[in-house]
């Protein structure tokens, strides 16, 4: 069939000729646009939906790509990197979705912010194929114009890209161990996340799995899990006291602290963003509880660390514990 030629960005694409009067009439400014110009594509490609035509296409794409006119990137550095991404996996068969992630996703990242991404991976995708498009996109962005140019521009300035496949499974919460990530994944992957472009279909289905939160039953056993595991760092932290083991107290005392904020994430039945970072906006916005803000501040504050204070902030920590309901 026959072709008409329409310039995007750097390259040249082309279109049968039987569109050639669509072209004309939606495609002098959208389409001039190499990322509306691959939804299109994409749309068509892969048949997510019935199309009688190619102007549906057009119509459903720029649907689908206004929510993209909300990312609030800091910098135009920021959001030519992202683009540079969304362009390279929007053809790629195995890619479900593309996400942005953590602060610029929010909206509040700034200009030494990182870029975080996780490309969501349609249902079926084998580990050797995630890994294999992990290291065609190392390779790839290892010479991109818009990626240098966004790692150059600050000592700072990384970019994260994970690969992902939507499969969160619980880890096991018990006494001793690292906490367990479970919450934050759902929550920066899924519920604060947001796609350069069209959501796919498998990132719509996890939304309506795992939002507004996951079933009860296993909240209430996380829950009682994660208090229980506080509690034991608790009691923990004397015994480190007494051996002169002062900063593994001062550790297990920032582990009981973050194993609390879990708990109470999970009380609420609210998904944290992290428990290291952005506490404030959590806490008293989020979980809109002005008032636990400042017993937080003097639990992880100790002024002489060769003493019995940290014994003192375990206390107080395990009066707040005990104040979380496992309901």
């Amino acid at each position: 069939m026959k072709a008409v030629s329409t310039r995007t960005g750097h390259s040249i694409r082309k279109f049968p000729l039987k569109y050639k009067h669509i072209l004309k009439k939606t495609g002098s400014v959208l389409l001039k646009d190499n990322i509306f110009f691959q939804t299109v594509v994409r749309l068509l490609k892969k048949r997510a939906i019935k199309l009688p035509n190619f102007k549906q296409a057009v119509n459903i794409a720029h649907n689908q790509l206004s929510s993209m006119s909300f990312l609030n990137f800091p910098t135009k550095l920021h959001r030519d990197a992202a683009e540079t991404a969304n362009e390279y996996f929007l053809n790629i068969s195995d890619v479900d979705t593309v996400l942005i992630v953590n602060s610029c996703a929010r909206g509040q990242a700034v200009a030494e912010s990182d870029l975080d991404l996780a490309i969501l991976v349609a249902p079926g995708t084998s580990d050797n194929e995630m890994k294999r498009l992990h290291e065609a996109w190392q390779s790839y962005s290892a010479n991109a114009p818009a990626i240098l140019n966004f790692r150059q521009s600050s000592p700072f300035a990384h970019i994260h890209l994970d690969i992902i496949d939507g499969k969160y499974i619980p880890g096991i919460i018990d006494a001793g161990e690292p906490i367990d990530y479970f919450e934050v994944e759902i929550g920066n992957q899924i519920h604060y996340s947001a796609p350069m472009g069209p959501a796919g279909s498998y990132f719509q289905e996890l939304k309506q799995r795992w939002l507004p939160y996951y079933d009860d039953d296993l909240r209430l056993k996380r829950l009682f899990a994660v208090k229980n595991a506080c509690n034991y760092d608790l009691d923990h932290i004397p015994f480190l006291i007494n051996r002169e083991l002062y900063f593994h107290a001062f550790y297990i005392l920032t582990e009981a602290f973050r194993k609390y904020l879990q708990a109470i994430f999970m009380a609420n039945k609210i998904y944290p963003i992290a428990y290291n970072k952005w506490i404030k906006e959590q806490i008293v916005k989020w979980l809109n509880k002005p008032g636990l803000y400042p017993k937080l501040l003097p639990i992880l504050s100790v002024s002489n660390i060769e003493s019995n204070e940290m014994s003192e902030k375990a206390l107080m920590l395990r009066e707040l514990l005990m104040t979380i309901a496992d309901e």
